[in-house]
């Protein structure tokens, strides 16, 4: 090869290496330019991010708070209409008292309580709808007994019992609930459906520790089945109760309560004898 080609060679080989040179500086230049980019960018998606992180907890906590405060006012409203209903009953008899003597009075006063008893009452149902959970099982029975004995809308509202029963808390609620429900069924005529839910209340106190409060609820019970079977014409059942309510009572220390229970047994004992001798 002469000097000529030699040193053209060279040349060339000179252009290529400065040529990639050129290649590497460009492709880094861009590899840099698109670092600064995502580093730029970065930071702003985890800003917004934070944000709506933010926003999602303010909203729930607001919504929360919210919450709370509805069923606090709910609560408010439901006791303040059965602190109402609860007075209906009373203020009638006072205005059938008062007006013993003018008995299209009385008849007049005592519809128009009726019907705030029916409108109050209903109020009342919507809003244990709302707030379910929040409610007691003393709030359901009081709300059943208003609908019952004021309006006799009983049969219709029959289920604020099972919720009565579903809602207790202490055997004292459940057994209560129950003998209430009972005694509504006998009432009704619906005999076998009463005295199962009689049966189960006095369920409910097996096997209690404390045997002066089982043996007195126990009698209690019995006692209630004895009377409503005797209203409907149930003698035979109504002598049996008496004489297991009776029963449960033997042995118990004679404190107060116990005579008490033992005064209403024969109460309903004489009341017995003169309707069913």
């Amino acid at each position: 090869m002469s000097r000529g080609q030699d040193d053209m060679s060279r040349a060339e080989s000179g252009e290529d290496a400065e040529q990639r040179i050129q290649a590497m500086v460009g492709r880094i230049a861009a590899l840099e330019g698109k670092h600064k980019r995502s580093a730029l960018i970065a930071p702003s998606l985890i800003v917004s991010a934070l944000a709506l992180l933010f926003s999602f907890g303010t909203t729930a906590v607001s919504w929360h708070r919210t919450n709370q405060q509805d069923i606090q006012d709910a609560r408010r409203e439901l006791r303040s209409l059965l602190q109402r209903l609860a007075a209906l009953p009373r203020e009638n008899q006072e205005l059938l008292v008062k007006y013993k003597d003018a008995p299209n009075i009385a008849g007049g006063l005592s519809a128009m309580l009726n019907q705030e008893n029916v409108l109050l009452a209903r109020q009342a149902v919507e809003i244990t709808g709302r707030i379910p959970k929040y409610v007691t099982s003393t709030e359901y029975a009081s709300l059943f007994l208003a609908l019952n004995q004021g309006s006799g809308l009983g049969a219709d509202y029959i289920w604020l019992m099972d919720r009565a029963v579903t809602t207790a808390r202490s055997p004292l609620d459940v057994v209560s609930a129950r003998r209430q429900k009972g005694a509504f069924l006998i009432s009704m005529g619906r005999l076998a459906e009463g005295r199962a839910e009689f049966q189960r209340a006095l369920s409910v106190y097996e096997g209690y520790p404390d045997t002066y409060v089982s043996a007195a609820q126990d009698a209690i019970t019995e006692l209630q089945w004895s009377q409503i079977e005797y209203a409907k014409g149930q003698c035979s059942e109504s002598r049996r109760h008496l004489a297991d309510a009776d029963k449960k009572l033997s042995g118990l220390p004679e404190v107060p309560y116990t005579q008490q229970l033992k005064m209403q047994i024969a109460e309903t004992q004489r009341d017995v004898m003169r309707r069913c001798s």
